[in-house]
């Protein structure tokens, strides 16, 4: 019984911010995806940049 009870009250997860739900929630983030491609990200210090390896080779035969 008190499963479908639980089951009876409809979605359980968390709200839904009015400002993320329609068309212009995705028109926004269109252009802050836009605007992230348009701006060329700087290497940060920290990362190292990637060395290319030789190709791995067996040690021996059997």
């Amino acid at each position: 019984m008190l499963l479908s009870f639980g089951a009876g009250c409809g979605v359980t997860s968390a709200p839904i911010a009015p400002e993320d739900i329609g068309i212009e929630a995705k028109i926004r983030a269109q252009r802050q995806a836009e605007e992230q491609r348009a701006t060329p990200e700087a290497p940060s210090p920290e990362e190292e940049p990637e060395v290319a390896l030789p190709p791995l080779r067996p040690v021996g035969n059997q």
